[in-house]
């Protein structure tokens, strides 16, 4: 991101509210499409993509950063991954009739349902009494 006339981190930390390492961080700055913003030498950078930066360094060459809470406006680091755009896609994609969270995971009578797909091929795994199992 370069250098700049005020440094980025105390004003990126004075924008959000941390909470518990395992709750999500709330961006209170700026945003635009869902996600937080921050600019740097009259710059726009996503405050996710900043945040990664700060805690893991240089975000790897064909990688994006991906909400592993789903949340767009959390800037929690351990919310955050290095992924591919496949790997976000495959992340963001999770139904809208989902009851659980869970992707492959869906509510049948005894349990919750878990399977995996890909191509179009499904492998029932088992059916467990809570989804998080």
């Amino acid at each position: 991101m370069g250098r700049t006339s005020q440094p980025v981190a105390p004003r990126f930390f004075a924008k959000y509210e941390q909470g518990l390492p395992e709750e999500c961080w709330v961006w209170r700055g700026s945003s635009s499409n869902g996600y937080g913003h921050i600019s740097v030498n009259g710059k726009n950078y996503g405050a996710h993509r900043v945040a990664y930066e700060l805690s893991y360094g240089a975000i790897p060459v064909g990688c994006e950063i991906d909400h592993i809470c789903h949340n767009k406006m959390c800037v929690n680091p351990s919310h955050l991954r290095a992924a591919t755009r496949s790997q976000n896609n495959y992340n963001t994609h999770i139904s809208k009739n989902n009851k659980c969270g869970y992707k492959g995971v869906r509510k049948v009578r005894g349990g919750w349902r878990a399977q995996i797909g890909n191509n179009k091929k499904h492998i029932h795994i088992g059916i467990y009494p809570t989804p998080e199992e």
